[in-house]
């Protein structure tokens, strides 16, 4: 048998992001084949075996020892033959980015032919087809499952040079899932399962022909999920191979054992597409009674501080480096509009509004104890989840002449800020779910709330809000992480514990003791958070909003 040895060296780029990502190729040297794909507009990322970018939310993937390619030759007359699979090694100072392999001719190839290469799937001959396995695999740890890829390179005579074209067969759903629970990891099978529409990726036995470039058998077996496990107080990355088809994905819910989330992610509006991925949060509550999807809200930007002209806050954070999200922010009363320097020297920032025309504010010094709110006025029965300062009969203009309502939506209102804006209900800082003034302690929970910074006090603030404090909590919910400063609280003409604890009110009215006297808010120190709690209306705390 004649046989001929070709010494390939394989440089694979192939990008896989939570922002949808494509593929494109690269060129060859002679007596070498060179692969690359790279994601437009980035710097490429490499990948075979997965892994996380710490820097970003790519998922990275890179030649590990031992990965196999698996060879197929196509003849002119359209006859295929197999040939070996071939381990490749990796080539030394590339990061992992190279990689070697020699390829031996098997008899009966004949020249011009067609290299077919498959990499992390099954695939066999069946006629004049090359059929890979492109069946959906269940949720596992990064490190435990390898993308397929597919590639192809026409050799006119001699030592093949040119250019392969890298194709990624699928797409990847990715779920982070949090465990909220202290003392026990969450074990069990996890899946995404819907009861309207069809399956948006082809079943379990499908099989794709390398050479058509088409699906010839759609397969209809189960998928396999798999049993995934969390540990106790924090979040792991799980991810799923699937080959999508043209179906667009329907309503799905999450399941874990006998849990089904109680919300829904919508349907999409297009179908997935290969090469890309889509990413996914979920929960398991602090009692392990709840599995749910994440809802993250989009925070603003700041707490809300004195702008020289009005109140107001940042939309977003607008330099992260320079920690513009960590202003201290001014104090308010419950249900108050009137904001109250967080500084030694008193200063209240009143709203003077005008239904028809603009509205204005002016500085002063009214004293604390007569500051308007909603303290010694009956709420009726609250709970984490009311929305009491939200509604309307709380944001109407006779509100807003006496200066009461929620602040962020009078600042919407005002057109003090772009956007409609509201109060955070209790229920919105409690992400695990936990019952009333129920302590987490920084020293066991790292998710959804972690602390930062060294909690020293800090005194000399600036009256508008704007000091720095570069001590408190980031709370963490999906995707979204946002950072609350230490900013201490007011009682009367008294700042106390800035740069040492930290509190905001929400919008939820307390059903706690009395309904006229308290409400809930947030609140944390060097080593606890208390995500839902309450206090008297009377003291002044900090406001961050929350985007409707």
């Amino acid at each position: 048998m004649k046989q001929k040895k070709i010494f390939f060296i394989v440089f694979l780029l192939v990008s896989v992001s939570c922002v949808q990502t494509d593929f494109s190729t690269g060129r060859s040297e002679a007596s070498t084949l060179t692969l690359t794909a790279e994601m437009p507009g980035e710097e490429p990322q490499t990948r075979v075996s997965l892994g996380k970018d710490p820097d970003s939310k790519d998922i990275v993937v890179k030649w590990k020892a031992g990965d196999k390619v698996l060879l197929f030759f196509q003849n002119p007359d359209g006859t295929v033959v197999a040939g070996e699979e071939t381990t490749v090694t990796i080539v030394p100072d590339t990061d992992s980015k190279k990689a070697a392999f020699p390829i031996i001719l098997p008899e009966g190839v004949i020249t011009p032919y067609t290299i077919y290469l498959v990499h992390g799937a099954t695939a066999i001959i069946a006629g004049n087809k090359i059929e890979v396995d492109v069946s959906p695999v269940g949720f596992k740890k990064l490190d435990e499952l390898v993308t397929p890829l597919i590639g192809k390179v026409e050799v006119a005579s001699g030592s093949p040079t040119g250019t392969i074209r890298l194709q990624h067969l699928g797409a990847l759903q990715c779920l982070t899932l949090a465990n909220y629970r202290v003392d026990l990891p969450f074990t069990e099978s996890v899946e995404l399962s819907h009861t309207e529409g069809d399956a948006w990726f082809y079943k379990a036995g499908s099989k794709y022909d390398l050479i058509s470039e088409t699906v010839t058998n759609d397969g209809s077996g189960a998928i396999p999920w798999q049993e995934v496990s969390v540990p106790a107080a924090q979040t792991e990355l799980f991810v799923q191979w699937v080959m999508p088809n043209e179906n667009i994905p329907p309503a799905i819910v999450l399941k874990a054992g006998d849990f089904v989330s109680p919300n829904a992610k919508p349907a999409r509006s297009a179908k997935l597409e290969r090469g890309r991925a889509y990413h996914l949060y979920g929960s398991v509550n602090y009692y392990h009674t709840e599995l749910k999807f994440a809802e993250p809200l989009v925070w603003a930007g700041s707490n809300i501080y004195w702008d020289g002209t009005k109140l107001t806050f940042d939309e977003t954070v607008i330099d992260r480096g320079a920690d513009s999200d960590l202003k201290q922010g001014v104090f308010f009363r419950w249900g108050s509009l009137v904001g109250v320097s967080p500084s030694a020297a008193y200063v209240t920032y009143t709203p003077h509004y005008v239904p028809d025309g603009t509205s204005t504010w002016t500085t002063g010094g009214t004293p604390y104890r007569i500051i308007p709110d909603f303290y010694n006025v009956d709420t009726g029965t609250g709970g984490q989840t009311s929305s009491y300062l939200n509604d309307t009969d709380r944001n109407t203009a006779a509100m807003y002449l006496s200066s009461k309502g929620d602040i962020c939506k009078y600042l919407s209102k005002t057109d003090a800020v772009e956007g409609n804006w509201r109060m955070p209900t209790a229920a919105e800082f409690n992400a695990p779910g936990v019952a009333f003034n129920t302590p987490l302690y920084w020293s066991t929970h790292s998710v959804p709330w972690s602390a930062f910074g060294a909690f020293t006090s800090i005194s000399g603030t600036e009256a508008d809000g704007t000091t720095i404090i570069r001590n408190g909590g980031t709370y963490t919910v999906g995707h979204t992480a946002t950072r609350f400063p230490a900013s201490g609280y007011r009682i009367d003409e008294e700042i106390y514990e800035a740069g040492v604890f930290g509190s905001n009110w929400s919008s939820s009215t307390s059903s706690v003791f009395i309904s006229t006297d308290y409400a809930y808010h947030m609140y944390f120190f060097s080593n606890l958070v208390n995500t839902f709690f309450f206090n008297t209306r009377y003291y002044g705390y900090t406001v961050r909003c929350v985007r409707e």
